[in-house]
């Protein structure tokens, strides 16, 4: 399967920022159209089952999807015995597939409760099966993480909004009080309006948040410095994400690491493997192996196994897939000196040690086979109990075929995320941090932090007043009047400190549009736990159901994250549970 992505070199996203981007950045990968009229014939003919058993196929996202298409178009027609029925032939030919559960969940309803049984029964058997599918795992992790950095950025630009809202006043305020003749209110309101503006424009998207969130350091209240802190804290951690996050996104762009998890699944090989100069090394050469020995075409897959052999010496997968053919050839005593090899090689190879009691059965030696069987389950009888399952699905494959393993995968995905500097990676990571290394950028935000951080504490004791609570008007000294013994508002008369130790008893209009969103209510309330618990998931999910389909594969086509009722329930819980708190503090006080 050709993946297919598109390349982002003409856009310039400093000029529109981060954000625009990652909604666009991704599309889904298409399958070749070729290969279509073949697998249609083949599910159509009914011959399936018999192809499946000859080729020794485990698994097939094309396959899948094939079935699931035909699926679908059932359902269009309202014939949903059918779709179900084909969802089921898929669950039959590709048992690991999460893909058919997922589609059958969607169609199960929730209208009795078997329906609402039979949803959960396949959603969960669906969630189990995407734990152990290498390509659903991978793009989850890297959905995850676009989604929660760009939740904690949508947190962030509310923080903004609302300390803009509250403080704005105060610094038009400090100014009047430093140029009372020289400025008008909305000449200073325009200047302050004007320095995020030019900061947008010059400056990389995350340096322009980091230094929003200090813009008002000396105006916030203790509640609000933890806040900006911790959201500073965690757009650094969720930026850091951002290559790893991608790089799994695009991970099938890597025809190596694509074969690499057909090897690993099971799946059978539509086309010989093709790979980049760069991606030439052991691995291609006995993925090539594979496929041949898939094909039995045992000549050419000794060829790539010896290729294999040359680059890696020492690899107990080559020696006992070499076995292998020495044995489909009838050629018992080299096949017994490979897996000897193999075993030397890695001593607790489960595979090795059960094909060499085989060979002993095809000796008949059943004594020996027997011996070495036993011997081989005291290693690992969950692996033994998977090989006798698969011989007795493939009779015609007795011996077992030494593949990947998942940890295999995962290396390969980090040697990619190693790697993903000089690709499209690259890019965005300069558009949203500029030419920094990740060491660099760490260090470089972390010494600007403590350095707004100390400014703006030197700076805020020559920052005059406080709100009062009554009119919302700064009440420094100049705004201060005194009256029979009293310090009071020159705006409205009320007590300066008891305005002050009432704090906030009514809040301005400005910042109520805040209480539309989960925790913002709680944020102007000065929680910021409760409120970054609330918000951070709820724009976490809300972005997931609005673009997460963007990034899915080609393989889970039949998926959609914008339909996930989990999802929407969720969301929906977080938006219910902050109104209810509100209510309640409100009752209470």
């Amino acid at each position: 399967m050709n993946v297919y992505r598109p390349t982002i070199s003409a856009i310039q996203p400093r000029r529109v920022g981060l954000i625009v981007l990652l909604f666009f950045v991704l599309s889904s990968s298409c399958l070749l159209a070729k290969e279509m009229p073949f697998v249609q014939e083949v599910v159509e003919g009914g011959k399936l089952d018999l192809w499946r058993k000859e080729h020794r196929v485990e698994h097939s996202d094309l396959v899948v999807n094939t079935l699931l298409r035909s699926a679908e178009e059932a359902l269009e027609r309202g014939d949903s015995a059918t779709a179900v029925l084909e969802a089921k032939k898929a669950i039959t030919f590709s048992p690991k597939s999460p893909l058919p559960h997922y589609f059958l969940s969607d169609i199960a309803g929730f209208e009795t409760q078997r329906e609402m049984l039979q949803t959960l029964d396949e959603y969960a058997a669906a969630l189990r099966l995407s734990f152990n599918h290498f390509w659903f795992l991978s793009t989850s992790i890297g959905i995850f993480g676009v989604g929660l950095f760009l939740a904690i950025c949508a947190s962030i630009l509310t923080f903004l909004f609302y300390v803009f809202m509250l403080y704005v006043p105060q610094w038009i305020h400090y100014f009047q009080e430093h140029f009372t003749e020289q400025l008008y209110p909305i000449t200073i309101g325009l200047i302050i309006a004007l320095v995020p503006a030019l900061l947008f424009f010059l400056l990389p998207p995350f340096w322009f948040l980091l230094i929003s969130l200090f813009f008002f350091w000396f105006f916030y209240k203790p509640a609000e410095k933890k806040a900006a802190i911790g959201l500073m804290m965690g757009l650094v951690f969720s930026s850091l994400l951002l290559i790893p996050s991608f790089t799994l996104l695009t991970a099938q762009r890597s025809q190596l690491l694509n074969a690499m998890v057909k090897n690993q699944q099971g799946e059978f090989l539509w086309s010989a493997p093709s790979f980049s100069p760069a991606e030439v090394d052991w691995k291609a050469s006995f993925l090539s192996a594979a496929y041949y020995a898939n094909r039995k075409d045992f000549a050419n897959a000794e060829r790539f196994y010896d290729e294999a052999l040359l680059k890696n010496p020492s690899s107990a997968l080559i020696l006992n897939n070499l076995g292998n053919i020495a044995f489909y050839r009838d050629d018992f005593k080299k096949a017994m000196d490979y897996y000897q090899k193999a075993i030397a090689a890695a001593p607790s190879d489960v595979a090795a040690h059960y094909n060499i009691s085989q060979v002993h059965n095809e000796r008949l030696a059943f004594k020996e086979g027997n011996e070495k069987y036993k011997e081989t389950k005291q290693i690992n009888p969950e692996k033994v109990k998977y090989y006798i399952q698969l011989v007795s699905e493939y009779p015609k494959y007795p011996v077992v075929e030494a593949r990947f393993t998942t940890l295999d995968l995962w290396k390969e995905a980090l040697h990619l995320i190693r790697e993903s500097g000089s690709s499209d990676m690259d890019q965005i990571w300069q558009a949203w941090v500029g030419d920094f290394s990740a060491l660099e950028f760490m260090s470089l935000a972390f010494f600007l932090s403590m350095g707004l951080v100390s400014v703006s504490i030197y700076f805020s004791q020559s920052i005059s007043g406080s709100i009062c609570s009554v009119c919302f008007k700064a009440t420094c000294e100049r705004c201060q009047k005194t009256f029979s013994n009293h310090t009071v508002c020159k705006e409205c008369g009320a007590d300066v400190k008891a305005s002050i130790a009432k704090k906030s008893g009514t809040l301005p209009k400005r910042v109520y549009p805040l209480f539309f969103f989960p925790g913002g209510g709680q944020m102007v309330l000065q929680k910021p736990g409760l409120t970054f618990s609330l918000m951070i998931p709820f724009y976490f999910l809300f972005i997931l159901i609005l673009t997460g389909d963007r990034f899915l594969i080609s393989a889970h086509g039949h998926l959609s994250i914008e339909k996930s009722v989990p999802f929407l329930i969720i969301a929906l819980f977080l938006y219910g549970f902050s109104l209810f708190d509100l209510y309640w503090r409100r009752r209470r006080s």
